[in-house]
């Protein structure tokens, strides 16, 4: 803890205040949380933020890495996570009510489109609940018209944002683990040269990342997000 207040004041970091504004039960344990800063958070699409349990000060326990859903564009920061874990943490937003405080510090990371030229194409691939840096930025390119033809992969037993995303006509496929080889084959063979973003377990990503190298892909253009954090 002491470690953890150190760096803060070393970069001069100071929690900024979140209102929790709305909940949603996804399926199973797992939550979409809607929530309204006091001023304005800024963020570039798929960074994530040093999200703070609600009613708790910062320590080791307390702060995770929470890849922010929603664009820099909306009112409201979006998150969604699992609760199943009897952590601290997921004991805290398991309990969370509309109206309930959160805070956050130090948005970072760079799982963005930053170095992209526009007009190159992306693919998103995600491994479950690694979707949420991804949501992020399908719906920056969506909302600033960005010139980023997109297709999207979602590995996952339930799909969260399915509905959500239908309304874009982008290629989008969801599938099971074992029509991975397949549907990464066909990919790449369509879409040689285009920029791939991996989202998911740290398993996932190095999985994937290697398969898609193999099939040709140059590594610069494979940007990857671990979920392991």
């Amino acid at each position: 803890m002491f470690m953890l207040k150190k760096l803060m004041r070393h970069l001069m970091l100071k929690p900024q205040a979140l209102r929790v504004t709305r909940i949603e039960n996804d399926y199973d344990q797992t939550f979409t949380y809607w929530m309204k800063p006091k001023g304005r958070i800024e963020f570039t699409a798929g960074q994530f933020a040093h999200l703070i349990a609600p009613k708790e000060g910062i320590d080791k326990s307390t702060v995770r890495h929470m890849s922010i859903a929603s664009a820099p564009q909306d009112e409201e920061l979006l998150f969604s996570m699992s609760v199943a874990s009897k952590s601290v943490y997921k004991k805290r937003f398991a309990d969370v009510k509309v109206g309930d405080k959160v805070q956050l510090f130090r948005i970072s990371g760079e799982f963005t489109l930053e170095g992209i030229p526009e007009g190159s194409e992306l693919v998103f691939i995600a491994g479950g609940i690694g979707i949420t840096p991804i949501r992020s930025l399908i719906r920056e390119i969506e909302l600033r018209r960005l010139n980023y033809p997109w297709a999207f992969i979602h590995v996952a037993r339930n799909y969260l944002y399915k509905e959500d995303l239908a309304q874009y006509s982008n290629p989008q496929t969801h599938i099971g683990r074992k029509d991975v080889p397949d549907t990464i084959a066909k990919t790449v063979a369509e879409k040689p040269e285009a920029w791939y973003f991996v989202s998911g377990s740290e398993n996932f990503i190095e999985n994937l990342a290697d398969r898609i190298a193999e099939h040709g892909v140059d590594r610069t253009r494979i940007r990857t997000e671990n979920f392991n954090h």
